[in-house]
């Protein structure tokens, strides 16, 4: 067996052994994580080992039927008692018909006698649990994924409730979390959620959640198991189930929280980053969980008013009430028909704050009218292009947060209406476009004349009368701008930088980058 197969599929072993030399003997008789098992633990007496069991929950117990404190069978009656399902395994120093008995009624997988067994003889044994054990959690698993989503679905049959309810009592928990993990919701278009989508669907989502190196870290660092279904088209519905050790009340919110943390690194290690909305406080009955499920999946849509990739607190998300403040309506947008680049900056950060403070989706709504108003009057007045409208578009509907927003519309508003541009003439307007479009290029001023239709002489002369400078300056001077913002980020070497502003020859972007900056590019990169 491979490595990567055992890991998915360790088997618990707990040792009962009350003699320590046939206990080192059974260690030594096979190599016991080949075959996929791992020995939790190795205890020589029956009171010892019945607290090991509750604290581990193993799928295993092998035990002596003669140990001290508590003896075999004792230990036994007290598993199948609280975990029927629990594979035993008795391993006999000496023949006694009236244990092998009382053994057969607790239904043991097994009965050994010490000194006739054998290797090959404790690893089919061996092998056969594990065949068994692997088949039965499929099928519980699958079985108690089934009975959640039919729950969900008709929450008022008191059936499936009730199957529900036996799933989850037959899982050693007091109390129950709910996460709900997704894409992160983007802010365009504004399509709702399709209850039709909730059973049933593909996601990858909960292949991710249910990897089993996560439910091992979960059950072992937290005590807790997990029921993930798909719901709702991309998201995953998980169902946190903690065990009779689960912490005190006061502590819960920080436990789910945790459990949160975990789930959201399991996806990024595998290079997915969703959002991990989780409600802190803990249930205790099952009628609870539907409510709970509609809260998380009504409020969703509001985490675009937090950050992306990010885990939320559902109650971080505010009261989420509609505006009180009186937001501008858009009849009242027509104060735009100036294109003023402070102007369009200081509405976007007066309606940024305001829905920050509401988180009013239907506000956003209006907001996102307005910056369409926006682009329309920058098209009127010839600003951009028909393509760069409807590129911004496009950029919007895929933000996913109020943030991303912003900056996105404050970036564009910046490269179309910046330094005065909206002063200019039509053509000085056009060629500034033509620079921003492609200055990663090897452009010069005839290409840029051939755009408006003058003589390349005329239109330098007009250019530097408008802008300042002549076009060749201002070219070199955004294309250092932009290569400054790129060194910055340190993502790409210098040489790849040159390229991305439209310099063939690194060293001679080098030294124009002292000319404007007044140190080489590998100083300005030290320095940041």
């Amino acid at each position: 067996m491979n490595k990567s197969t055992r890991n998915e599929h360790y088997i618990k072993v707990l040792l009962a052994i009350g003699d320590h030399s046939v206990a080192q003997d059974l260690l030594s008789m096979l190599n016991w994580e080949d075959l996929g098992f791992q020995i939790c633990s190795t205890v020589e007496n029956g009171k010892d080992a019945w607290k090991l069991f509750l604290h581990q929950l193993p799928d295993l117990v092998i035990t002596d039927p003669q140990l001290s404190m508590m003896d075999g069978l004792l230990l036994t009656q007290n598993i199948r008692k609280k975990m029927p399902d629990v594979h035993v395994v008795f391993l006999a120093t000496e023949a006694d018909f009236e244990t092998a008995r009382q053994a057969v009624a607790l239904n043991v997988s097994a009965f050994f006698l010490y000194r006739e067994l054998t290797a090959a003889l404790l690893g089919q044994c061996l092998l056969s649990i594990r065949e068994k054990i692997l088949r039965r959690t499929n099928m519980v698993r699958l079985y108690r994924r089934s009975c959640l989503e039919a729950f969900l679905c008709a929450p008022e049959n008191p059936g499936r409730e009730e199957a529900l309810s036996k799933e989850l009592t037959d899982i050693p928990s007091v109390c129950w979390g709910i996460i709900l993990v997704g894409e992160p919701q983007k802010i365009l278009p504004f399509t709702p959620w399709n209850s039709g989508n909730a059973v049933g669907a593909h996601n990858y989502l909960r292949q991710l959640v249910c990897a089993p190196w996560v439910l091992e870290q979960l059950h072992r660092e937290f005590h807790c198991q997990i029921i993930a279904i798909p719901c709702l088209g991309s998201s995953v519905l998980v169902l946190l189930c903690f065990e009779q050790s689960f912490a005190r009340k006061s502590s819960q919110a920080s436990i789910i929280c945790q459990v949160a943390e975990v789930i959201w690194n399991a996806c990024g290690d595998r290079g997915q980053h969703p959002t991990v909305l989780y409600q802190e406080n803990c249930l205790t009955a099952v009628s609870q969980i539907y409510a709970v499920y509609l809260t998380l999946v009504q409020h969703f849509r509001y985490t675009i008013f937090g950050f992306s990739q990010q885990i939320v607190n559902i109650l971080a998300l505010g009261q989420l009430l509609p505006s009180q403040e009186g937001s501008i309506p858009l009849n009242q947008i027509k104060s735009f028909s100036g294109i003023e680049y402070d102007q369009i900056i200081k509405f976007l950060e007066r309606e940024y704050d305001s829905l920050s403070r509401t988180k009013d989706i239907k506000y956003l709504e209006v907001f996102l009218q307005a910056v369409d108003h926006l682009l329309d009057n920058l098209l009127q007045h010839e600003m951009c292009s028909p393509a760069d409208a409807e590129t911004i578009r496009l950029k919007i509907g895929e933000c996913v947060s109020i943030r991303e927003l912003k900056e996105l519309l404050e970036q564009f508003v910046y490269h179309t209406c910046c330094s005065g541009e909206s002063a200019y003439s039509l053509r000085i307007r056009k060629v500034i476009r033509f620079i921003y479009q492609n200055y990663m290029l090897d452009i010069s001023i005839q290409d840029a004349a051939a755009q408006v239709g003058l003589s390349p002489e005329y239109l330098n002369k007009v250019f530097k009368r408008e802008v300042g400078v002549g076009f060749s300056r201002y070219l070199t001077a955004y294309r250092i701008k932009v290569s400054k913002d790129l060194l910055s980020r340190g993502e790409d070497r210098i040489g790849e930088v040159a390229e991305l502003v439209g310099y063939k020859n690194s060293q001679y972007f080098s030294v124009v980058f002292r000319q404007e900056v007044g140190v080489s590019p590998t100083e300005f990169v030290r320095k940041q």
